[in-house]
């Protein structure tokens, strides 16, 4: 990320407080003064065992250029941007980070196999796109506005996975990333005690498709029923994947062997091959999302699976 502080303050909303140049270059953000870098930006956000408020001075003399939080002062060390909702804020600035950047992104959501359907995805992009991922868990509120801000002008594509645990969350995080392409894994009872029926977390679910654009892709799984209905809430193409005749992504064979899982996909002409360190034959449908994510992406299934032949499991 490169912002400067007064973009900082206007993408957040905020108030400046503290001596400081409105041109001060902003080089990446820290939620952790522990793993903070000189010209970082220090998110301070109250959380479960410690608030971030506290490690302000620390921030400062770790190198921070300003601190963005929701209680201030001037005096404090530094520069600081006073905001009135510090998730708000993060999200707002991701936001603004986002609209700088020009390249593909792809959600990820589903109950199930969410951070394995990512890990697949980026490597199926890695052969032909410089890529980046989120990291595991970081799929909420916080991680994937963190995921965008550490995002570069460098990089081609990035894989976002998506989590929930109520409605409106997954159509939050679309809005912070703008996503064009939208994979949905399957839809089950995970989280059932938080939205009270099945039919409340497909809802939830499909706000990833709903916020794709019209010229994006939602690719669903083929096999099932409740994400493939999610097509007609999708104003983007729609592309299909799994073990049905008329999915447009197929496994033609499934071979367990002594490196993992042998899978050979076809789709309209194409077909190739590909061997990878994974077990089950739940990750066929893994596998599946990642070449018809690829191919959404304009790859073509050699280069996907040639990709996928590098993947390792998280």
């Amino acid at each position: 990320m490169r912002l400067t502080l007064d973009e900082v303050v206007r993408a957040t909303g905020g108030r400046l407080l503290g001596a400081a140049a409105s041109g001060a270059l902003i080089t990446g953000v820290s939620t952790d003064t522990r793993t903070l870098r000189p010209g970082d930006l220090f998110i301070a956000l109250p959380g479960p065992r410690a608030d971030g408020h506290d490690f302000i001075p620390e921030a400062f003399r770790r190198g921070a250029a300003a601190v963005l939080a929701t209680r201030a002062a001037n005096g404090m060390g530094g520069p600081v941007v006073e905001v009135a909702d510090g998730l708000r804020a993060l999200a707002a600035l991701a936001q603004a980070w986002r609209r700088t950047l020009d390249l593909l992104v792809i959600g990820v959501t589903g109950s199930v196999g969410k951070t394995t359907t990512v890990a697949m995805c980026a490597a199926a992009l890695g052969a032909r796109l410089r890529v980046a991922r989120t990291r595991e868990e970081w799929n909420a509120e916080i991680g994937v506005p963190l995921a965008i801000l550490g995002l570069d002008p460098g990089h081609q594509a990035a894989v976002i996975e998506m989590a929930m645990r109520g409605l409106g969350q997954i159509a939050e995080l679309v809005a912070v990333a703008a996503p064009q392409i939208g994979v949905v894994t399957n839809i089950g009872p995970t989280h059932l005690e938080l939205l009270g029926s099945i039919e409340q977390i497909a809802r939830a679910k499909g706000e990833l498709v709903e916020g794709l654009p019209p010229d994006g892709t939602a690719v669903l799984n083929r096999d099932d029923p409740r994400v493939f209905a999610l097509r007609t809430r999708s104003r983007a193409a729609v592309l299909t994947y799994g073990t049905a005749p008329d999915a447009d992504l197929r496994a033609a064979e499934v071979e367990a062997t002594a490196g993992g899982l042998r899978v050979v996909i076809v789709a309209g002409g194409e077909r190739a091959a590909v061997t990878l360190p994974a077990l089950g034959r739940h990750n066929v449908a893994n596998v599946l999302a990642a070449a018809a994510a690829a191919r959404a992406c304009g790859l073509d299934l050699a280069a996907a699976a040639e990709g996928l032949a590098a993947y390792r499991p998280p």
